[in-house]
């Protein structure tokens, strides 16, 4: 994959995360929305939704595995960087390759678990053990979803970065894969008041 069309694939997907991690911002509210009704009806009128504890977990999951994929795009994973700025270019392009491989091959075993989780699910129709009997199935899709778009996006970046590396563009690897320097993060809230 030649880096341009790499940009354009990485623009549709940023607008795809964009979009998914909006969804799974509006998820949240609703957890909080209803959490919060659950617990000022309990304490007013000594009733309850029902469910509010469960929706609100696969809210929680389906959520956070929508936002991974725009969060590796945004640079914003949390990754130890004490000793990894003082190291020189090569070294750190090194680095930005292993963390990439390490964090897909974490995110290939998150996907494997979710998906034979739901493969479990569908097979024998389970339900959640819950007033709801909610068909498994539903959020654990959900889920998956979420941990296959953050794979694509994975695969996409790595294949970039080890294209940027062949050819020695170690800046362009550092803005696809490497840690956001205090210069990088200026330069977003500059863009951002623009």
């Amino acid at each position: 994959m030649n880096d341009a069309a790499g940009g354009a694939v990485t623009r549709v997907l940023e607008r795809v995360s964009r979009v998914a991690v909006w969804i799974a911002g509006g998820m949240m509210l609703g957890t909080v929305g209803l959490v919060s009704a659950e617990v000022v009806l309990r304490k007013l009128l000594n009733m309850s939704f029902g469910g509010a504890d469960e929706l609100s977990g696969y809210a929680y999951a389906i959520a956070s595995s929508w936002a991974f994929a725009f969060a590796l795009l945004s640079r914003d994973h949390i990754r130890i960087d004490v000793v990894y700025v003082v190291f020189p270019a090569r070294v750190r392009a090194a680095l930005d390759m292993i963390a990439l491989a390490s964090l897909g091959a974490f995110a290939v075993m998150l996907a494997v678990y979710a998906g034979q989780a739901l493969s479990f699910s569908l097979e024998m129709g389970a339900t959640a053990n819950t007033p709801l009997a909610t068909p498994l199935w539903i959020p654990q899709a959900l889920w998956l979803l979420g941990f296959i778009l953050f794979l694509v996006v994975l695969a996409v970046q790595f294949v970039r970065s080890a294209g940027a590396l062949a050819r020695g563009d170690l800046e362009t690897l550092h803005s696809i894969a490497g840690t956001k320097t205090v210069r990088d993060e200026v330069r977003e809230e500059l863009d951002r008041q623009a």
